[in-house]
C-alpha cells in the first residue's frame, strides 16, 4: 500500500473533523486495543479511504448546537447522545475552492505530508458502513457455568440492543439518507456476534427513539426526561422514509409514553408468571450439567460446553430458547455461507475461531464493496 492512501485518509479525515455538518465535536480517542487492530484489519487495502474512528459522535445534543458552546465540551444534563464505541467511516466530496480549477483527483494526487490540502475539500456525503458496539469482557472466573452464561448472554444481548438501536438513529438522521444498509458488530471481550441491516429493516419502527436508547444505556432508570424536555434541532425520521427526509420528529406525548411503559409493565410480569421453574426431568438435567461442568484453568469453558449447556436450558426455559433458540448458542467451525446476508444475528463467536475468521474476512469483503461503490469524487452536493 503505496503512502498517497494513508494520506489520503488524513486528508478525509481532517475535513470530516472541521466539518460543521457532520462532526460537530472532535472526534474522541477511546480505549480497545484488541478490537480497534480488528477494526484496522477490516479496512484491508482501503485503510485510508475506510477510516477506524472511535467514539464517533453520530447524533449530539441540543445544547451542542448553540453557537456559544464549546464544541469540545459536553455539558452535564445535555439531551441524549448516540456514539458508537467503533465504526468504520467513508466519505465522498467536492473540491471546495474553485478557484483551483482542480478535479478531485487532480488534488488528491497533489498531496504530501507537507501539503495536505484538506481546506480544499468539501465532504458532501459521510457513510458508516460498519458500527461495533463493545462490553466489558465477563469475568473468568465465574461461580458456575450458569452464571457464566448469564451474564455473557446479558451483555451480548444488550450490546445488540445498542448497536440496533444506533442503526436506527444512523437511519433516521437526514444527512446519511444515501446510507441503505450497515455491519452492525455487538462484542463482550473476545466474544462478538454480527448483522447486516437494511434501511428497510427499520420500516416498522418509526423514528429512532431517543427515550428508549438512554434506557439501554442506563438499565437502571425507569424514566430519561421529562415532558418538558427540550426538542431537539436536528432532525429525526423514519428511516423508510428517504423521499421526505426533512420532515420534523414529533416527539412522543406524555401520555403515549405512559402508555406504553404500562404496557411493557405488564409484558414483564406476565412473562415472569409464565416462567415458573419446572421440577421435570429436563430441569433436573440442566441442573445436574450445571454442578458437574468445570471449566478449564486457562481456556475457560469450550465451546462445546457452552453449546450443550444452551440446549439444555432452552429445553426446561422457554424465555432463554426464543433468544437463544434451542441448538447452538456459538457459531459452528465447520460451515459457513459464502457471503453476509440480511437476515438476524449470528451466533456468537469467540475470536481466534474458524468461524471468526470467516466472518470477519466476509466483513472485509463487503467494506470492500462499498469503496468500489463510492469513488472519493462526488458528482452532485447533497
Amino acid at each position: 500500500m503505496d503512502s498517497s492512501t494513508f494520506l489520503i485518509g488524513i486528508v478525509f479525515s481532517l475535513a470530516l473533523i472541521a466539518s460543521i455538518r457532520f462532526n460537530r465535536r472532535r472526534t474522541e480517542d477511546s480505549t480497545h486495543p484488541t478490537w480497534t487492530l480488528i477494526v484496522i484489519r477490516l479496512c484491508g487495502k482501503h485503510l485510508g479511504r475506510l477510516q477506524p474512528t472511535p467514539q464517533y459522535r453520530l447524533y449530539y445534543s441540543a445544547a451542542d448546537l448553540a453557537s456559544a458552546t464549546d464544541p469540545n465540551r459536553t455539558l452535564s444534563g445535555a439531551d441524549v447522545e448516540v456514539i458508537p464505541d467503533l465504526c468504520i467511516l467513508l466519505q465522498r466530496a467536492t473540491v471546495a475552492l474553485s478557484a483551483t480549477q482542480q478535479s478531485m483527483s487532480t488534488l488528491l494526487s497533489t498531496i504530501t505530508s507537507l501539503n495536505l490540502r484538506h481546506h480544499a475539500i468539501c465532504i458532501t456525503a459521510s457513510f458508516l458502513p460498519l458500527l461495533l458496539e463493545l462490553k466489558r469482557p465477563v469475568s473468568r472466573h465465574p461461580a458456575d457455568i450458569e452464571e457464566f452464561m448469564d451474564n455473557l448472554s446479558m451483555s451480548v444481548h444488550h450490546a445488540q440492543q445498542q448497536v440496533l438501536a444506533q442503526a436506527h438513529c444512523l437511519f433516521s438522521i437526514p444527512v446519511y439518507r444515501r446510507q441503505e444498509h450497515v455491519v452492525a458488530v455487538a462484542a463482550v471481550g473476545e466474544w462478538w456476534s454480527f448483522q447486516k441491516l437494511d434501511r428497510s429493516s427499520f420500516s416498522d419502527q418509526g423514528v429512532f427513539n431517543r427515550e428508549r436508547y438512554m434506557d439501554l444505556q442506563d438499565r437502571d432508570r425507569t424514566t430519561w426526561a421529562s415532558a418538558n424536555q427540550e426538542e431537539d434541532e436536528i432532525d429525526l425520521v423514519d428511516p423508510i422514509d428517504t423521499n421526505q427526509m426533512k420532515e420534523v420528529l414529533r416527539k412522543e406525548s406524555l401520555e403515549d409514553k405512559r402508555a406504553r411503559q404500562t404496557e411493557e409493565r405488564d409484558a414483564r410480569a406476565k412473562r415472569r408468571a409464565d416462567q415458573k421453574d419446572s421440577r421435570d426431568l429436563l430441569f433436573e438435567q440442566w441442573t445436574k450439567y450445571v454442578n458437574d461442568t468445570q471449566p478449564d484453568d486457562i481456556l475457560g469453558y469450550s465451546d462445546d460446553q457452552i453449546n450443550n449447556y444452551n440446549r439444555l436450558r432452552a429445553a426446561c426455559d422457554s424465555e432463554w430458547g426464543a433468544v437463544w433458540g434451542n441448538l447452538d448458542f456459538l457459531e459452528s467451525d465447520t460451515a459457513f455461507p459464502d457471503d453476509i446476508e440480511l437476515g438476524g444475528w449470528s451466533n456468537v463467536m469467540r475470536l481466534g475461531s474458524l468461524a471468526s475468521e470467516h466472518y470477519l474476512q466476509q466483513i472485509e469483503m463487503y467494506l470492500d464493496g462499498w469503496v468500489e461503490g463510492n469513488p472519493p469524487a462526488d458528482d452532485f452536493e447533497t
